[in-house]
């Protein structure tokens, strides 16, 4: 498993959770479903690493 991020927002905090995912050995099932912080005024539960992993899943 690989990632990259760019972006003006977000970027950086993705890149450190996946990261962390990579060195745990998380799988992509586990990364699909990681509970990273979210405020609901500024954005949703679900964020971009949780809606790619769920669509590389789905290509599996």
């Amino acid at each position: 498993m690989a990632a990259s991020a760019s972006g003006k927002k977000g970027a950086i905090q993705r890149i450190f959770a996946l990261s962390v995912a990579l060195w745990s050995g998380l799988s992509i099932d586990e990364v699909g479903y990681l509970d990273l912080p979210y405020a609901p005024p500024f954005g949703g539960a679900w964020d971009a690493i949780h809606v790619a992993a769920q669509e590389i899943m789905k290509k599996m």
